[in-house]
């Protein structure tokens, strides 16, 4: 299988390593090579003691909604210099 691995440079100069889909591997090393290598092992190990399953989970995911302040939008729909400010944006996009 192929996973992606961040690689990353510390300010002393060490190479810190880790895979985004599984927080548990992480690793560091004083070279790229060491690091991958480190972290090679370290998928490795985890994956050899993990099961991997999907479950089905019977809930409906939190309305955006009552989060967004809706009552802001449309706030300075009076304000005039909007129009102006868009001609001027436009214009600066098209190089007039």
């Amino acid at each position: 299988m192929r996973y992606t691995v961040v690689l990353t440079e510390e300010s002393d100069g060490n190479i810190h390593a880790l895979v985004p889909g599984l927080p548990q591997c992480i690793a560091y090393a004083t070279s790229r090579f060491e690091a991958l290598n480190a972290i090679r092992k370290a998928v490795s190990e985890f994956i050899s003691r993990s099961e991997f399953v999907q479950i089905d989970v019977n809930a409906e995911p939190k309305s955006l909604l009552q989060d967004t302040p809706w009552e802001w939008f449309g706030a300075f729909k009076e304000d005039s210099s909007w129009g102006e400010l868009f001609d001027d944006i436009e214009c600066k996009r098209c190089g007039d």
